[in-house]
């Protein structure tokens, strides 16, 4: 029953109350022994009326009150009088932080001063094993002085009964709803973690959880989860996310990260300690000086005085330190130290992708692609360690990558969801930043900002696009002229400009610089993938090597002529595959000279036989004639040759330096269609598949990123092909050439085949978020079916028609699909027919065909490296450490 003034406890009396919660009434009293006030929480008669829960509570009590924190609300003791319990609480004066919220949102200033002194608080109880479990806002106190006070700490597992066989460190907490309910969970449902919601067992990781939810809260004035009751707001907790979107525009890129690591749904994925959120509050004051504004007058001068100083101490060290890196040296240049990285024979380097490595600004780790057991990973090796390490996050992403300024988080395409992502180099769980749907062949670079946005180009848009890094909606950055590409951006010290890549049909490849502030453009040099480096350069690639000029990234003028300086670096795609850190270490993916893919004959137990006569290098597509006496080969040297099975030669259809690529045999086998820029558009021509007369022109696709024949009909009259930019497939008359869309949609389409009586059309579709193979009836389109099972690319049909055959995504298995064209449901269950390593889809190539004899032609890694399209012996990891020493002696910098 409630307590009357006057109320004797122990040497306490009450003199008013100040309010009542889930365990009972809390009085102000006098303490007349000490003569100061405290404030009496007194128990209801569920835990006085239970021997056991009361003996837990006192247990629990004692350990509680060895807490002494400055920002922890204190334990006296523990009083009885009677039947009445009161636990003897430091009295606060003050509102509570949910008073202070009601108000409306709090200023980031603020807000990081009340979260240092929450976190330092609950990093002290941490220390002695104590979790708060019940931290929200009517927890908090803030004084009038600014000292913010965390209650009733540990309080919420104190009141709980112990369940047989548990921990009593990690027990879930459960109800006081009732008073002896027992079974539900403890505390407000709105800052609560999951595995709180789920009653399991917590430590304080449950608590960094309810840190971010009161974080957010305090900068909107809104909850993080909210709900109309209990479970609204659980399921909340437990499928939702925050709303971002409705943070002030102030809020600093470094805070929202902060927020979304504290409320991550996996406990093994979240902010693992509240003290490395007190050092990323502590970094973000430092870079935003929000942490002046605390100080008094005198302090404010005293630390005006000494920033000064630093001020200047800073600009000397920098200007040293520019001296330092833009001068020659007056004596011999200290001397470049190469050595190669050995990876686990368990590990296979990735070079199927344009950016497949990076290296952080300072020069101590190196982030890859690889693969394990034929499964793409992101790989991070730090120099002072033996082995890479997976990323965990990066499980399955075949795209390029890129690096965060600070070299803490990895960006990367992820082909599984068309989305970027990015992940902490030491492993976590990824961040959407924004969707691009489009799959890895549409990546055209990205580069990662100190002003915190990540500028990014795909095959979606000619434009660069730019997106804050703490993900958002894409929007365009610049606005290409007709005809003209933009991509592979790269940011300049400062964040005041960028370089990247321009891209006009029939011409070779330009750099240009983009001032962000005036939005000037400049066409610098021609070249491709550009990259600018601490020592003053400027590097491409051109010819098939790197090159090097001097920049002033001030004017954004070439202050040099352009020198070779690196010949045996790795190209993909005409960009050079190297990575340069601040302090001058370089790695590069070496060219040994062998591309490292051989094709061979696997029939359908998947024993293989190589094709002889064809030298080992790197084909993007095989198509095999009609008969299956000859086959086409799209070859990286931008030609395509044919191969005559019988007599074992191997002789172009195509030469010269256009790209000629995507052959398909016409029906009858008398001819080859295929793409090619040759006529500065793309156009697809085609030609005597013996290769005597000239190519002739089918039909020129304007305006576009590029097209490539796939499929003709059984009579010859009708071919399809794909267009790259939209990701649909479309047909060709070529009785009259025109032209008509067959499947367009807002998914991507590739690599549709009719069947051999041409009643049902086959192709895959990321309709699912995931490559998948799809059949329709054809010509009226209907009756779509999904014929693979978890995934699945480049379908092909048996000669007869009786099976339709598909490739996992990463090429390890071939499936068969048996089909029968007068049932009711003409369509079998997928099985595996064969599994090998063979390379799979490598941008938009098919990379193995069906002959009428029932086996398969395959494209695979040389040597028999089954790893999913990559070869490690053909693509050294170099190392060069101190190389703008080598640099500026081939490249002297002007002054």
């Amino acid at each position: 029953m409630p307590l009357q003034t006057g109320t004797q406890i122990g040497v306490y009396e009450v003199t008013g109350k100040l309010g009542e919660g889930g365990m009972g009434e809390v009085y102000r009293a006098r303490d007349t022994s000490l003569d100061r006030d405290v404030a009496l929480k007194v128990l209801s008669e569920a835990f006085t009326a239970d021997p056991d829960r009361l003996a837990r509570f006192q247990r629990e009590a004692k350990v509680l009150a060895s807490l002494n924190h400055p920002n922890i609300g204190g334990i006296h003791g523990l009083e009885s009088a009677g039947d009445t319990q009161a636990l003897v609480l430091e009295l606060i004066e003050g509102p509570t932080l949910a008073d202070r919220i009601a108000q409306g949102p709090i200023s980031v200033e603020d807000t990081l001063e009340i979260a240092t002194q929450m976190a330092e608080a609950l990093e002290v109880a941490h220390e002695q094993g104590i979790v708060h479990r019940d931290l929200k806002p009517a927890n908090v106190k803030v004084r009038t002085d600014g000292t913010v006070k965390v209650l009733d700490f540990g309080l919420a597992k104190a009141v709980t009964a112990e369940p047989t066989g548990s921990s009593g460190s990690n027990a879930p907490t459960l109800s006081m709803t009732g008073a002896t309910q027992m079974g539900m969970v403890v505390g407000t449902a709105a800052y609560m973690s999951p595995e709180q919601a789920k009653g399991k067992p917590v430590d304080k990781r449950a608590d960094v959880w309810a840190f971010g939810a009161v974080l957010y809260e305090m900068l909107t004035g809104q909850k993080a989860f909210p709900g109309d009751d209990v479970s609204d707001t659980f399921a909340m907790v437990l499928k939702f996310e925050p709303e971002w979107d409705k943070l002030p525009d102030e809020v600093p890129p470094g805070l929202r990260r902060l927020m979304e690591r504290c409320l991550v749904k996996d406990p093994k994925f979240r902010l693992r300690e509240v003290g490395s959120a007190i050092v990323e509050i502590h970094e973000l004051e430092a870079d935003t000086g929000l942490s002046e504004s605390q100080e008094s007058s005198s302090t404010g001068r005293l630390n005006t005085l000494t920033a000064t100083a630093a001020v200047i101490v800073a600009v000397l060290v920098s200007a040293v330190a520019t001296w330092y890196l833009m001068t020659p040296a007056d004596g011999p240049s200290a001397l470049a130290n190469r050595f190669a990285i050995n990876l686990p024979s368990s590990v296979a380097f990735s070079n199927t992708t344009m950016v497949p490595v990076a290296i952080t600004s300072d020069g101590r780790r190196l982030v890859f692609n690889g693969s394990a057991a034929g499964d793409a990973q992101i790989y991070s090796r730090s120099f002072n360690e033996l082995d890479p390490v997976p990323v965990r996050g990066a499980e399955g992403s075949r795209g390029s990558l890129f690096l965060s300024p600070d070299g803490e988080w990895v960006g990367f395409n992820d082909t599984t969801d068309n989305t970027f992502k990015r992940v902490r180099v030491t492993g976590g769980p990824p961040v959407t930043i924004c969707e691009t749907g489009l799959s890895g062949g549409g990546y055209g670079g990205a580069s990662w900002g100190s002003n915190g946005t990540i500028v990014f180009a795909t095959a979606a848009s000619p434009s660069l696009m730019v997106v804050p890094d703490v993900g958002g909606i894409p929007e365009p950055l610049t606005e290409p002229a007709e005809g003209e590409e933009h991509s592979f951006p790269h940011f300049l010290p400062g964040g005041r400009a960028l370089l990247f890549e321009v891209t006009r049909t029939g011409e070779e490849r330009q750099i240009a610089a983009l001032d962000l502030e005036s939005g000037e453009i400049r066409i610098l040099i021609e070249g491709s993938g550009p990259q600018f480096v601490r020592s003053g350069h400027l590097l491409f690639a051109r010819e098939n090597a790197a090159w090097a000029v001097t920049f002033d990234t001030d004017s954004l003028e070439l202050t040099s002529d352009a020198v070779p300086v690196l010949e045996r670096v790795r190209m993909a795609q005409g960009r050079p595959q190297f990575t340069v850190s601040n302090d001058g270490t370089l790695v590069y993916v070496a060219n040994t000279g062998q591309q490292g893919m051989e094709l061979v004959w696997v029939d359908r137990e998947g024993r293989e036989e190589p094709i002889p006569g064809i030298p080992i290098g790197r084909y993007l597509q095989v198509e095999l004639a009609p008969d299956g006496r000859s086959f086409a080969l799209d070859s990286a040297d931008d030609n395509i040759w044919i191969y005559n099975v019988g007599r074992e030669t191997f002789t172009p259809l195509t030469t010269g330096s256009e790209q000629n690529r995507f052959p398909v045999w016409s029906t009858d086998g008398d001819r080859i269609a295929f793409s090619s820029n040759r006529t500065g558009e793309p156009t697809i021509f085609d030609r005597a598949s013996d290769g005597t007369g000239q190519a002739e022109e089918l039909f020129v696709l304007e305006d576009a990123l590029g097209v490539g024949p796939v499929s003709w009909s059984p009579d010859g009259s009708t071919l399809f092909f794909d267009e790259f930019r939209n990701g649909d497939f479309n047909v060709l008359s070529l009785e009259n050439g025109g032209e008509a869309g067959v499947i367009q949609t807002d998914a991507r389409e590739r690599h549709a085949v009719l069947s051999p009586n041409g009643d049902w059309i086959a192709y895959q579709s990321d309709v699912s978020r995931r490559y998948e193979v799809y059949v329709q009836r054809y010509p009226e389109l209907g009756g779509r079916r999904q014929i693979s099972i978890n995934g699945g690319v480049l379908p092909r049909w048996s000669s007869d028609g009786s099976e339709l055959f598909y490739m996992s995504g990463d090429g390890r298995q071939v499936f068969t699909v048996g089909v029968e064209a007068d049932a009711e449901e003409p369509w079998g269950t997928p099985r595996i027919l064969f599994e090998g390593g063979y390379v799979p889809s490598i941008v938009r190539g098919r990379t193995y065909d069906v002959a009428p004899d029932g086996r398969f032609v395959a494209i695979k890694p040389a040597n028999n490296q089954a790893n999913g399209g990559t070869t490690s012996e053909t693509a050294d990891l170099v190392v060069v450490q101190n190389w703008f020493a080598e640099l500026t002696d081939l490249v002297p910098v002007v002054q």
